[in-house]
């Protein structure tokens, strides 16, 4: 079941050039995430309310709401702070019921938390073309890279290979997938 069919998808797509992101450094590996804000009505100051990066991470690791929101609240520097010690053991919960031993639940919330998408510039982009020490993504991604599937192949140790969703929609059925990506940037099909 496809829940976005028959609804456009919001986006933004920005080229950003790397010399932009480097700054005054040499460095080609950046750590990006996007968070939502909004201003509190009473101090007129904003306030982070979502807060992703590799889509799946949160959705599928921090199950009550108030943890989800407490997660969403916090920016990647504290998520693995003492502050956060109950969305990690909610994370590790999780991970074992997903039937991860403790080693290897504790090596994957490494992996994924904090929640950034690591691109490394010298290496082709994609999803899983390569991973870091942890086997945390380390490339990026590609607008047809199916990040659900991937991320729950990993956090499963295979079990679970698909969500049933995929962006060509499944075959014979015309009410699934989604227009064909255009050649030129900003890439993204026309909406429907």
């Amino acid at each position: 079941l496809d829940f976005a069919t028959g609804y456009n998808i919001n986006a933004i797509a920005l080229r950003v050039p790397r010399a932009f992101l480097q700054g005054r450094s040499n460095s080609k590996i950046f750590d990006v995430w996007q968070t939502i804000s909004v201003k509190d009505p009473r101090t007129g100051e904003f306030r982070q309310f979502e807060q992703l990066a590799r889509p799946g991470v949160n959705e599928a690791l921090i199950v009550p709401d108030p943890l989800l929101a407490a997660f969403n609240a916090t920016p990647p520097s504290q998520q693995l702070s003492p502050a956060a010690a109950p969305v990690a053991t909610e994370a590790l919960r999780v991970l074992k019921a997903l039937g991860n031993n403790e080693g290897r639940a504790n090596a994957l919330l490494r992996a994924f938390v904090p929640d950034v998408m690591r691109i490394d510039t010298t290496r082709r982009s994609g999803y899983v073309n390569a991973t870091n020490a942890q086997g945390s993504p380390i490339t990026g991604r590609l607008l047809m890279d199916d990040v659900v599937d991937q991320t729950l192949t990993v956090l499963t140790d295979g079990k679970i290979r698909t969500d049933n969703v995929s962006y060509q929609g499944t075959p014979g059925n015309p009410a699934t997938g989604h227009d064909p990506l255009v050649r030129d940037f900003p890439y993204l099909a026309l909406p429907n």
